[in-house]
């Protein structure tokens, strides 16, 4: 079976350096955790968006599928069950963007699916790797090539047309309201749908900047920074401009973080086949534990954030499901 890596996986030595370590047990900022998916199967790649968590689903009814899971009712669902494989991409109200494999092309397509309206639409069928799409309700980005390639814009509104934007992005594209984010090498960039301008988050020497995130309002960035031994999760003010280190570590890879208002998670791994998300309440700059340091197949861990509820996929059961947990202060 052919399976599709969606993300670059990243590893980096490093040990917290935060200061009062040893207090955060005694944090006032507490996470309950709880388990979405326990089947048997491996679930991945989660999302959230308001109260529903979306996942790829490799024991889905049709092969590997898109599946979700309503917060409120705690009930899983099939979204997606279309013949083959369908990996899930992005998440936006009622849009589902995903990418289905072509075995006879061995090539992969963008699709968005409507979950009200159960329209499904390929974004762009052309021969070659399509991939990693995201939205904002009003246009569709994606890449063309595979982990690294060129950044297309494909528009909902109107004619459809479809725009080259830059010819060196790599996965994974993330989006929120008229920004787009993504990584290139030594460093992270955006692009301004309004404005139609690819600017520059950050660009350094000799370091390794990956996997920008955006928080819901597109206020504010955060990725993985690494330099030398150190590496770090950085935050940016898109307004302000303002850059913040939020942790760092020389033992520890800290790596794959999300961003939604008060919060921001990271995947902390500290050493082969180890993995723990960590986060921090950006009011009192408190640092805490959301999922204890554990024994992991991949020590990376890919959280998302919606509000105060995080949900990520873990190796814990040996055949990887979905956890989440809420956060409170």
């Amino acid at each position: 079976m052919r399976l599709k890596l969606h993300y670059i996986a990243i590893f980096v030595l490093g040990v917290f350096l935060f200061s009062g370590i040893s207090g955060v047990a005694n944090a006032s900022t507490k996470a309950s955790l709880f388990q979405i998916t326990s089947d048997g199967s491996q679930q991945n790649g989660s999302l959230i968006y308001q109260d529903i968590v979306a996942y790829t689903n490799f024991g889905g009814s049709k092969g590997i599928n898109i599946y979700g899971y309503n917060l409120k009712t705690k009930q899983n669902f099939p979204i997606v069950t279309n013949p083959g494989q369908q990996f899930l991409t992005d998440f936006y109200k009622n849009f589902i963007l995903y990418d289905d494999f072509d075995s006879s092309a061995s090539a992969y397509h963008v699709h968005l699916f409507n979950m009200t309206t159960k329209q499904d639409i390929v974004i762009n069928g052309n021969s070659g790797t399509q991939n990693d799409g995201v939205t904002n309700g009003e246009d569709v980005f994606y890449i063309n090539g595979g982990a690294c390639g060129q950044l297309y814009d494909y528009s909902l509104r109107g004619q459809k047309m479809t725009t080259l934007i830059t010819q060196k992005v790599c996965t994974p594209l993330r989006m929120a309201k008229d920004i787009v984010v993504w990584s290139e090498g030594t460093g992270v960039y955006g692009y301004n749908v309004n404005k139609k301008q690819v600017f520059t988050i950050e660009s350094l020497p000799n370091t390794l900047s990956q996997v920008p995130s955006l928080d819901p309002e597109a206020s504010t960035v955060v990725w993985m920074r690494s330099t030398g031994n150190t590496s770090a999760i950085v935050m940016k003010d898109l307004h302000t401009n303002k850059i913040k280190v939020l942790a760092s570590s020389t033992t520890d890879a800290l790596n794959y973080p999300a961003i939604a208002d008060d919060f921001a998670v990271w995947s902390d791994s500290a050493g082969a086949n180890l993995g723990s998300v960590q986060g921090i309440n950006l009011r009192n700059n408190e640092l805490f534990t959301i999922y204890p340091q554990g024994s992991q197949e991949n020590g990376n861990i890919i959280p998302a954030l919606w509000n105060n509820t995080a949900v990520w996929m873990s190796y814990r059961t040996g055949n990887g499901d979905i956890y989440g947990a809420t956060i409170s202060k």
